[in-house]
C-alpha cells in the first residue's frame, strides 16, 4: 500500500505518517577536505513529493511543539540467508540506526514537515528485514500528558490498522 503522506487527528493529537516504498536511506553527511558535504542531497530532494503530500494533508502547516517519532526501516532480505538467519527479523548490518533516524529528521525539516528536529521528545525505531526496502515513520504531536511507548506491532491511523509485522519477510 502506497500511503505517500497522510495526516490524522487521534484523540486530539496530530499525527502524520510518511511511507517511502522501495526506499532505504543510507549514511549521513560526510567530511571532505575539512568541510561537510551531503552525499545524499539529490536523494533527499527526490523525496519532496512524499513530504509535500504529508504537509498538504496536514493543512500546509509544519508540525510544531513536542513530537514523538516512530520509525521502521526495512531492508530487503538477501536470498542467501540461511534458515537460522531468516528466523531473526532484526537487521544488524550497516547503516546504523541513528544515521537512518537523522536522515529522516533532516528530510522532514528540509521539506518543511517539522519546524525543527529539536522538537522530537521521544523516539521509537526498529531496523528490520522485510520483503522489500521501505521506510515508514509517524510523527505524533504530544499533548501535556506523559505517555510511554512500550512497543507494538500495529498502528491505528485514519481509521485503518497498519500491521508492521506483515511487512517482514
Amino acid at each position: 500500500m502506497d500511503l505517500r503522506g497522510q495526516s490524522a487527528n487521534v484523540g486530539g493529537r496530530k499525527m502524520v505518517m510518511v511511507d517511502f516504498p522501495g526506499f532505504h536511506p543510507w549514511a549521513r553527511a560526510r567530511t571532505r577536505y575539512g568541510s561537510y558535504y551531503d552525499s545524499q542531497a539529490e536523494l533527499k530532494e527526490s523525496l519532496f513529493y512524499y513530504f509535500h503530500e504529508a504537509l498538504k494533508n496536514n493543512g500546509g502547516k509544519p508540525l510544531d511543539g513536542p513530537l514523538g517519532l516512530v520509525a521502521f526501516f526495512y531492508r530487503k532480505r538477501p536470498k542467501g540467508h540461511t534458515k537460522k538467519q531468516r528466523d531473526n527479523p532484526y537487521c544488524t548490518v550497516r547503516p546504523d540506526l541513528d544515521n537512518l533516524e537523522k536522515f529522516v529528521l533532516d528530510c522532514s525539516q528540509t521539506h518543511g514537515l517539522i519546524t525543527d528536529d529539536s522538537k522530537i521528545v521521544s523516539k521509537f525505531s526498529l531496523k528490520l528485514w522485510g520483503k522489500d526496502d521501505r521506510t515508514i515513520f509517524v510523527f505524533d504531536g504530544w499533548d501535556n500528558r506523559s505517555r510511554v511507548i512500550t512497543g507494538f506491532s500495529d498502528i491505528r491511523f485514519n481509521g485503518r490498522v497498519f500491521s508492521f509485522g506483515s511487512l517482514c519477510g
